[in-house]
């Protein structure tokens, strides 16, 4: 039959060769150019005229079409056109900036050099007038003394009376000693320098400073810095770094005390003290600081002993002793904290406290080694902090949003730092806040985790076949096969590893949510008034290409295809999946465990049970070799198919959540603890 007809006459003849009604296939002038319609000029002039119509239409389609790309064309290029100026208007100004900031620079080191060589010159006139003034000093004293030696010398010649020569012997005797004597004219006569028993330098008085001065020559000091290095004197300790001496300050204290009384001292008696001892005087304060080295046999800083080094001779290095000077500001701070715990009326002292203490102590809280004393020291410091400046400084600024290649990590912490800044913290607080900043970026979904729901399933107490609803490979007559084999799926979802891009990305008003929540956790009301604008237009990447990733929308329509069969990943084979009945799953996941005679059901619950592998685990001293993790949780439980081919599906052993190494070798240990209970249909342990 050329064409079928329905039993009832009423049906529309169907043509075979067309599917056209009203002519059977014998008359259709589709076939062989035979049959009724062969010489119809109406019937050909309606497909021409048709025809013609189709193709005036598809060339409309297409000039729209050009036309189209033709403008999408023109405005890519204005819009690059606008973009370029844009940058070159951008360097231009930034380069401008640089040249103005060059200029502002140049012109400042110019004033600085002016100034400095200005002062230079000053001090070198002042140097000068000093000089001459003491050469005219000299040479006025040089010529009193001169003077006097000269008239006692002819006073002594003179043809005087017996008693004016007594008077002159004994004046003579007088000024031999250094006595004040009155001569003839009513005049006083200089005293020398007195020559008596020298004696070693010694720490005491202003008065027996300069006397020690007096005594010694620059030749004789150095004869005795050589005698005290060929013969050490013995030290005593007074206290930890502080040598002892007769004084009970110890040296520390009489050197500050004789560097203060020298200070307090008229340049001029500073300046005829240096020349007592040979010292070179430009300023007083260089000159009480040479003083003072020779006062203390010469002891200068490491530091400052470059020239001596060059000048030479007999030099020696003392070690520096470690005193309570010495020690860390954070070590100095501990010492307290160790009261705040033992001592808990002190606590009350942390109110009363200033910012900078209470931030200093909290900074010191870093050198106790248990975690359970930083976190207890931190929250009394913190609380106090909190009741000042109404700031959890425990906190962190913790921006968290979806992972996009377009937000700018360096940008968004810009802005998260101008408003710490804007909020008028103490500087202490705002620099800790600052420091501790963190900005978070959320994982993507992977392939793995949209398709697998294999732990759906392993918690799902009912499960039916749904094999019949697909055209999948099968095995035992359920279905079973990998990813791969499954028609129509995209290369994209193929790997289990891959990282997919979520159909809603990070946008500016999730952007904006998180930092808004991040600010006001740790500051609280002090950053509400700031957060109206955050100005993010610069934490957004322009032109950043984002078209070679993934999406969901390739991955969702595989899951969506094969809702109804159980996915889940192979063992040992990265990114690969296999694809089940859900009935073939619950079965091997119950003759791997349920069924099997190898595992024991046990009714005590997650508490007891963890209580009773520890107290296992220290009866045979496993402690000493690993602590206990307080805070461990027995793993989940799933079967994994096996990945060679002619053991396809068959359950695998104890697989636990890998989330710790101790997880991974009770898992490589499992093959040793089930080698005696395994049957035909359960697959070896891997």
């Amino acid at each position: 039959m050329a064409s079928v007809r329905a039993s009832n006459g009423n049906s529309p003849v169907i043509c075979f060769n067309c599917g056209q009604a009203g002519h059977i296939a014998r008359d259709c002038p589709v076939g062989r150019g035979q049959g009724t319609f062969s010489n119809n000029a109406g019937y050909w002039q309606s497909r021409q005229q048709k025809d013609k119509d189709f193709r005036r239409i598809k060339e409309l389609t297409d000039l729209q079409i050009k036309k189209a790309q033709e403008k999408k064309e023109r405005k890519k290029v204005e819009e690059d056109k606008r973009k370029l100026d844009a940058e070159q208007r951008k360097a231009r100004l930034e380069q401008e900036q640089r040249e103005e900031q060059l200029r502002r620079m140049i012109a400042d080191t110019e004033r600085r050099c002016f100034q400095e060589t200005e002062r230079v010159e000053q001090l070198a006139e002042e140097a000068g007038l000093r000089t001459i003034a003491s050469v005219a000093r000299d040479l006025r004293a040089f010529k009193d003394e001169f003077r006097t030696e000269v008239k006692m010398t002819f006073a002594m010649n003179a043809k005087t009376p017996k008693r004016d020569i007594s008077w002159m012997n004994a004046s003579l005797e007088s000024y031999l000693t250094e006595e004040g004597t009155p001569t003839d004219e009513g005049k006083k006569i200089p005293l020398r320098r007195t020559r008596g028993k020298r004696s070693a330098p010694r720490f005491g008085e202003v008065g027996e400073f300069e006397e020690e001065m007096r005594e010694q020559t620059r030749d004789e000091y150095e004869a005795n810095q050589r005698g005290k290095v060929s013969t050490p004197q013995p030290v005593s300790c007074t206290a930890r770094g502080a040598v002892g001496s007769n004084n009970k300050g110890g040296i520390m204290q009489e050197i500050l005390g004789t560097r203060d009384r020298l200070l307090k001292k008229d340049f001029r008696e500073i300046k005829k003290i240096c020349e007592e001892r040979d010292v070179t005087y430009v300023l007083k304060e260089q000159a009480v600081r040479e003083l003072v080295n020779l006062a203390t046999d010469g002891k200068i800083a490491l530091a400052h002993a470059k020239q001596k080094f060059e000048i030479g001779g007999y030099l020696w290095v003392s070690p520096i002793v470690l005193s309570l000077l010495t020690q860390n500001a954070r070590q100095k701070g501990k010492g307290y904290l160790r009261q705040l715990l033992e001592m808990p009326y002190k606590r009350k002292e942390l109110s009363s406290m200033l910012i900078e203490r209470l931030m200093h102590l909290y900074n010191s809280v870093g050198t106790f080694s248990g975690k359970n004393t930083r976190k207890a020291v931190k929250d009394f410091i913190a609380n106090a902090v909190a009741k000042k400046a109404g700031v959890n400084v425990k906190r962190k600024i913790t921006v968290k949003v979806q992972f996009r290649k377009k937000v700018c990590k360096r940008e968004v912490k810009n802005v998260l730092l101008s408003k710490i800044g804007s909020c008028e913290l103490h500087p202490a607080i705002a620099g800790l806040l600052s420091r501790k900043l963190q900005f978070v970026r959320r994982r993507n979904r992977s392939v793995s985790e949209i398709q697998c729901n294999h732990r759906i399933l392993s918690r799902s107490t009912t499960l039916s076949c749904t094999c019949s609803e697909y055209a999948l490979p099968r095995t035992d007559g359920h279905i079973l096969a990998r990813i791969g084999e499954v028609e129509a799926v995209p290369q994209l979802a193929l790997n289990g590893k891959n990282i997919v891009r979520p159909r809603l990305e990070t946008s500016l008003e999730e952007l904006s949510t998180g930092m808004r929540q991040g600010l006001t956790v740790v500051l609280g009301s002090r950053v509400r008034k700031h957060l109206e604008d955050l100005h993010l237009d610069k934490c957004f990447t322009i032109g950043c290409n984002e078209e070679g990733r993934g999406d969901e929308s390739l991955v969702l329509p595989v899951k969506r295809k094969l809702q109804g069969l159980a996915i889940t990943p192979i063992d040992r084979n990265v990114g690969d999946m296999v694809v089940m009945c859900p009935l073939l799953y619950g079965r091997r996941f119950d003759m791997m465990f349920m069924w099997n005679v190898a595992y024991l059901t046990v009714s005590n619950n997650e508490a007891e049970i963890l209580q009773t592998m520890k107290a296992y685990y220290k009866n045979h001293g496993l402690d000493q070799l690993a602590a206990w993790n307080c805070k461990g949780a027995i793993g989940k439980t799933f079967v994994l198919p096996c990945s060679e081919p002619s053991r396809r599906g068959a359950p695998l052993g104890m697989m636990t959540e890998m989330e710790d190494e101790g997880g991974a070798r009770l898992h490589s240990a499992a093959p040793t603890q089930d080698s005696g209970a395994r049957t035909p249909n359960c697959a070896d342990v891997e």
